[in-house]
């Protein structure tokens, strides 16, 4: 940052209504600082604030100096950053010469950064050091003396630090709807603010090079920083084949660039190949139930659009296409697996690009990508289960039922059935259970008796 300070204008010095008072002389002691400020803090060119004293009417003895304290009237940014608003005053320092203390307030933290330099002669010096734009304002020096009766002087300091601008930056839109390119550029942390133009600097323009008024806003405003920042928009629209390669800048002028200015240049050119990122895991691990973020870059003045698709399906959200360099894919689940597309569009081309997403499922369970390829195909899978449950239970029913027909068929064979025949010839039926009793009651023969019937038998048969 590149400062200047300015340190005009004599105090306004209130003394005391009698015949012996106090003067102060307020000044300057560097007129010039901080034009250049490095980069190492500790090397910047301090800001000395002078508020020298002297008696008028009497003459200032060693001890005579009781206390010196400096303070800062706070103005701060107001709540929208376009208006100062007044806080009140603010001690930095208090110097207690009877006890030779030195003291620091709380406000700005400016503990460390300011030092004293007193004598009890008159010298009452202020350095501040890496002064920034918050030290600008009004500075406050009061005296106290004593001799014979108190004496007060107090004087105002005017502290004005100028800063240089930075460099400007430049972003340039392509509008597909007016086909329009919108440039914008910036310049910031200045004090005053600096003064942006912009320039058509290409080389074969006919006009040469010239400054581009046409639908131009420019505006400066006051950052919450305290800085002035300023910027300046434009657009028109394109033409694909005379703009292309067109070479456009943006300068900014300051009072401490003296006739310098500082300058960026862009040049109008096709997009590049679009560049997809997958965040923050893998492409072929992104775990179920996680949240993923696809990013689409690419080269290419004015900036691209970028377009999102899900080839041969619909985004996760339910929509074709999404517009936008991030695509967020919110708890993501194994159906949002696929092939993503990024096509990267400006005034001049448009360029595509391709990834494809795995989802991880938890551990222990089965991927449903491969149970589930469609879910007309699955909901044919569960008919047919369905359907062949229920066959293999109705032909269990009637394995059953013909088993306990068999059984009791084979039951009824295996018996002699209780049916009534009348006998052939018409015989007592107390004879036939008689003679039946006679042989079931007989005795058993012996050897000799069975030998004698058979003789007798014989004979009989002779005979």
């Amino acid at each position: 940052m590149r400062l200047i300070v300015f340190l005009p204008l004599l105090a306004l010095v209130h003394t005391a209504a009698s015949q012996q008072s106090v003067a102060l002389d307020v000044g300057p002691i560097n007129y010039r600082v901080n034009e250049l400020e490095p980069e190492e803090p500790e090397q910047a060119t301090p800001i000395t604030l002078q508020c020298d004293f002297s008696s008028v009417g009497w003459t200032i003895q060693e001890g005579n100096l009781e206390e010196i304290t400096w303070w800062k009237e706070d103005w701060d940014i107001g709540e929208h950053g376009y208006e100062w608003e007044d806080r009140g005053r603010h001690e930095v320092l208090n110097y207690n010469a009877q006890r030779n203390l030195i003291s620091y307030g709380t406000f700005n933290n400016y503990e460390g950064r300011v030092n004293i330099q007193v004598t009890d002669m008159g010298q009452n010096r202020l350095t501040i050091s890496r002064a920034n734009i918050r030290d600008n304002g009004t500075w406050v020096c009061e005296v106290e003396l004593f001799s014979g009766g108190r004496h007060r002087a107090e004087a105002t300091i005017y502290l004005e630090v100028r800063a240089k601008p930075t460099r400007p930056t430049i972003r340039a839109f392509y509008l597909p709807e007016t086909r329009e390119v919108m440039m914008m550029c910036n310049s910031t942390d200045g004090n005053p603010g600096p003064t942006l133009s912009w320039w058509n600097n290409t080389l074969d323009n006919p006009r040469g090079r010239e400054q581009l008024f046409v639908d131009a806003l420019f505006r400066n405003y006051t950052s919450i920083t305290g800085y002035e920042d300023a910027g300046a928009t434009i657009r028109f629209r394109i033409d694909e084949e005379r703009n292309l390669n067109d070479r456009y800048s943006c300068e900014a002028m300051h009072p401490l660039l003296f006739e310098r200015r500082l300058y960026t240049n862009i040049t109008l050119a096709r997009p590049g190949i679009p560049e997809i990122r997958v965040s923050p895991y893998m492409e072929n691990n992104i775990p179920v139930g996680k949240d993923v973020v696809l990013e689409c870059r690419a080269s290419g003045q004015p900036e691209p659009v970028y377009v999102w698709r899900r080839i041969g399906q619909m985004l996760p959200n339910g929509q074709e296409t999404f517009v936008g360099e991030h695509l967020t894919i919110y708890d993501v689940q194994t159906s949002d697996e696929g092939r993503y597309e990024c096509t990267a569009q400006n005034a001049f081309e448009e360029r595509s690009s391709a990834t494809s997403i795995i989802v991880r499922a938890p551990e222990g369970e089965t991927n449903e990508v491969e149970l589930q390829v469609d879910d007309r195909v699955d909901a044919l899978l569960r008919a047919k289960i369905i359907g062949g449950v229920i066959g293999a239970v109705l032909a269990l029913v009637v394995v059953i039922v013909l088993v306990v027909i068999a059984f009791h068929l084979l039951k009824r064979r295996g018996t002699t059935p209780n049916v009534y025949k009348e006998p052939a010839q018409s015989q007592p039926i107390t004879a036939e259970v008689t003679n039946l009793e006679i042989e079931m009651e007989a005795p058993e023969t012996t050897p000799k008796e069975k030998e004698a019937a058979e003789y007798a038998a014989l004979k009989d048969s002779e005979a």
